[in-house]
């Protein structure tokens, strides 16, 4: 089976600038984040969401206009948006997870 690519330049990047082992490991802590990152995105601490949104916004479409709301507003996370970020998140997710999970094994 052929390997991989990045899955995207900015990822092509990271290995260009760290090797292929090192940015496996960088992209696995990254992927382990991502549960307790949409946790704290659902929390009434608007503060903690808003941490939460930026680490998030590679991964989901609407984080930059969330994390927005969250700074000038302070209104939460809804369970509606929530549940669509933690799906658009599994999304974007799993071609790093292929990338990653094939790079280890090579």
């Amino acid at each position: 089976m052929p390997a991989l690519p990045p899955p995207n330049p900015r990822l092509a990047a990271l290995v260009a600038m760290l090797g292929e082992a090192d940015t496996r490991e960088l992209l696995e802590l990254y992927l382990d984040s991502i549960p307790g990152l949409l946790a704290k995105l659902g929390s009434a601490d608007c503060g903690e969401a808003e941490r939460a949104a930026h680490s998030l916004k590679s991964l989901a479409q609407q984080m930059a206009a969330i994390e927005e709301r969250l700074r000038s507003a302070g209104s939460p996370v809804t369970p509606a948006e929530l549940a669509e970020i933690s799906r658009e998140a599994a999304a974007a997710a799993q071609p790093l997870r292929a990338y990653a999970a094939q790079v280890g094994s090579s």
